[in-house]
């Protein structure tokens, strides 16, 4: 049984983009683990771009009983990009001392994730209270307040529409606000509450429930007068990243996104094997460990659901 990821990985340095390639070289050598697991922000604590077969080994799980878990940052497609590896990449090129405003949803939970933390930086949400439309009004009080670097905005295809207009007042007073729309097809929050716990058919969700659509924001930025950066896949990050962070005062990135890609770890309402929910306590997270792991886990005495 392989204890980690040398025997796959022999002296190939990983750049942090190439995500398609490392997993094509897991999934090859997968009958050597006993769980692959994509999509899971752990990786994201490496801030180094080249990472080495020695730094992902660190960040490799092994179960207590020596089965051997792969974590890798996430994987998209060839035309969308992954969420958490957006978050991370973005975050790696802003500046200390900038101010970075987060809307709802995925904008708020992944970032909080994901994103790379520097000196003097400001992160602004308000998660808790997770009212749709706050990002884009926010970060023009944020750059009112303090517009010494270009102000980051990260927001939803969703959460957006909710304070459109607003886009008048940036290119009104020529705002340096870089908006970037992440586009997961719709209210993602909602499309992983209704498959977590009810399933098919999906209402009021997006593109996948054929009942909600939404407006091109190529169209709308072309209208309100905004420069426009698409990026379409993880292989288009570094490049386009770089274009929208250089554009001179506003702009408008939108940011192609899958659609299976579930926030995690997270506090989530757990569906016993009766059909009844209850709300497990901090400690214990989604995905949920097995019982018997969990419990092998702590230090105290669990607090049964």
């Amino acid at each position: 049984m392989s204890r980690g990821l040398g025997d796959v990985y022999k002296r190939q340095v990983m750049n942090g983009l190439e995500y398609d390639k490392m997993m094509a070289a897991v999934r090859a050598h997968e009958a050597q683990f006993d769980a692959i697991y994509c999509g899971s922000p752990l990786l994201n604590s490496i801030s180094d771009y080249e990472k080495t077969a020695e730094a992902l080994a660190r960040v490799t799980g092994e179960f207590q009983d020596g089965r051997t878990a792969i974590v890798c940052m996430g994987h998209g497609t060839e035309h969308e990009a992954n969420v958490y590896a957006f978050a991370h990449e973005l975050s790696a090129r802003l500046l200390e001392d900038q101010i970075v405003v987060v809307g709802n949803g995925s904008a708020n939970v992944v970032c909080g994730h994901a994103n790379i933390m520097k000196k003097g930086q400001r992160f602004i949400s308000n998660s808790g209270i997770a009212s749709m439309g706050y990002g884009l009004p926010a970060s023009i009080g944020a750059c009112i307040a303090d517009h010494t670097h270009d102000i980051i905005l990260v927001t939803g295809d969703g959460s957006i529409q909710m304070n459109l207009q607003e886009l008048q007042t940036v290119i009104g007073r020529w705002l340096p606000i870089k908006i970037f729309v992440i586009n997961n097809g719709g209210y993602h929050s909602i499309r992983q509450t209704q498959k977590n716990f009810f399933g098919e058919p999906l209402v009021g969700v997006g593109v996948d429930s054929g009942d909600l659509t939404f407006p091109s924001m190529e169209k709308l930025a072309w209208a309100y007068g905004f420069p426009y950066v698409s990026i379409r896949g993880n292989r288009e990050l570094d490049e386009k990243l770089e274009e929208a962070l250089a554009i001179d005062g506003p702009v408008i990135c939108e940011v192609f996104v899958t659609m299976d890609q579930n926030f995690e770890p997270k506090s989530s309402a757990k569906r016993l094997p009766d059909g009844t929910m209850v709300s497990p306590p901090l400690e214990d997270l989604s995905p949920f460990l097995p019982d018997e792991e969990m419990d092998a886990n702590m230090i105290i005495p669990r607090i049964r659901e």
